[in-house]
């Protein structure tokens, strides 16, 4: 018990230090479910009116920030090299209402899908957004958030990248969008607070979750996929390099396709993003691969239809 209240404490502590500094992109803020909401926003570097642009939500984990979810991804330079309208938005008291019942945001209230459509709406009349290619991506709670936005926000949400989250139990009970979602889960074997084999969430909100398997699995019924996937691995090219499994879920309905990214032995982290805790707390950061080339090549893939 005194291991996992450090634990938490430091994992606080951690992700409220990548928010220290200013961020030079706009804040705005709109009024949503009578609270005051807030969210950056990051246009590429040679973004104009006369294009299209595709838009990346890039969402905290508990206790988190915005600017601190950038700085964990290093997003922005990503998004400026790739044409990416990025948005990173606050959650209330640092957490989102993700659909497992007892986040700090979901006790008090707070409907984050309606946020989330807000922030679309208002987007879209700000910037020249692609509608048909608007996603989301994020760790932790903000992968559950994620898997949320799939299940109800599926009208404008193309796809979605889970990060370090798994489908939680409640939510993969209750999930009926609209149309076949492709989702992209990527998740460390050796994750210490969200277990890679299911059972309960070690660090802030707690309520069932789905293992990574069976949580792909269970999208892939949603999406009405072929009952068995497609498996391989790669390995990294150093010697202190991790194994990757992957398996993917083609041919489901509307051309959908579900797919998960096992890094053996890696943690609660971003896959060639900042290691914002050492190892010990959180478990290993992967350097094989850049989890935003992988999640950036699967939506492109999958386009609002």
């Amino acid at each position: 018990m005194r291991r996992l209240s450090f634990l938490i404490l430091a994992v606080a502590a951690a992700l409220a230090s990548t928010a220290c500094a200013i961020p030079h992109d706009p804040k705005y803020t709109l009024e949503s479910g009578g609270r005051s909401r807030n969210f950056y926003v990051h246009l590429p570097k040679y973004y104009s009116t006369s294009n299209r642009w595709p838009l990346v939500f890039v969402i905290h984990g508990r206790t988190g920030t915005g600017p601190g979810m950038e700085r964990i991804a290093y997003f922005d330079n990503f998004a400026d090299r790739n044409g990416i309208i990025a948005v990173y938005p606050n959650g209330i008291s640092r957490s989102w209402a993700d659909g497992r019942g007892d986040s700090p945001a979901e006790r008090d209230g707070v409907d984050d899908v309606a946020f989330f459509s807000a922030m679309l709406d208002r987007l879209e009349s700000t910037y020249s957004v692609d509608t048909s290619r608007v996603y989301a991506s994020g760790l932790s709670n903000g992968g559950f958030m994620s898997y949320r936005l799939a299940c109800e926000l599926s009208a404008r949400i193309a796809a979605v990248a889970p990060v370090g989250a798994t489908f939680s139990a409640t939510l993969s009970e209750n999930c009926h969008p609209s149309r076949p979602v492709s989702v992209l889960e990527i998740n460390g074997t050796d994750d210490p607070l969200v277990p890679y084999d299911g059972g309960q969430v070690r660090h802030g909100s707690s309520g069932r979750i789905l293992s990574a398997r069976d949580s792909v699995q269970s999208w892939a019924r949603i999406d009405a996929c072929p009952a068995t996937p497609v498996r391989d691995s790669f390995h990294g090219e150093s010697s202190g390099g991790f194994e990757t499994r992957h398996e993917i879920y083609s041919g489901c309905r509307d051309n959908a396709e579900v797919a998960l990214y096992s890094v053996v032995g890696g943690g609660h982290t971003w896959p060639g993003g900042r290691q914002y805790l050492p190892a010990l707390i959180i478990g290993k950061t992967s350097r094989d691969f850049d989890a935003n080339d992988i999640i950036w090549k699967f939506f492109q893939a999958h386009p609002l239809r």
